[in-house]
């Protein structure tokens, strides 16, 4: 069955996939963080992942009042092409593709991280990639 992209049950695989790709996981085994992503098309439509020292503890929906590290908000159509690869993050964050909160500098140096996380939102079986 078709899981909307950013909702609890994608947000939930999403956080298990953290947790298989090492690239992902180990590469921010230094950081512990609250990330919520939103979809600029529909902000209701948000997902929250929690992370510590790299390791993703919760993906779902987001919880009311849990202080963000980092918000990312794009177009549909951009997380689709983030998820692909036909969007780089850094060009993404760096012209407004994608409306970035939080330190830009750790993220930068955390970039293979980064950019593995959002080629992550391609790899979710059966997304549905309406709003």
């Amino acid at each position: 069955m078709a899981k909307k992209v950013l909702s609890p049950e994608w947000m939930k695989e999403y956080a298990e996939l953290w947790n298989e790709t090492p690239v992902t996981r180990d590469g921010t085994r230094d950081l512990t963080m609250v990330i919520e992503y939103r979809l600029k098309d529909d902000q209701t439509r948000a997902g929250q992942i929690h992370v510590v020292e790299g390791e993703a503890i919760y993906g779902g929906a987001p919880v009311e009042g849990k202080k963000l590290d980092y918000l990312l908000i794009a177009k549909l159509e951009d997380w689709k092409r983030l998820g692909d690869g036909t969007l780089a993050p850094k060009p993404a964050i760096m012209f407004g593709t994608m409306k970035f909160k939080g330190s830009l500098m750790v993220a930068l140096g955390h970039l293979p991280a980064l950019e593995e996380a959002m080629r992550m939102f391609g790899r979710i079986e059966d997304t549905d990639w309406t709003v």
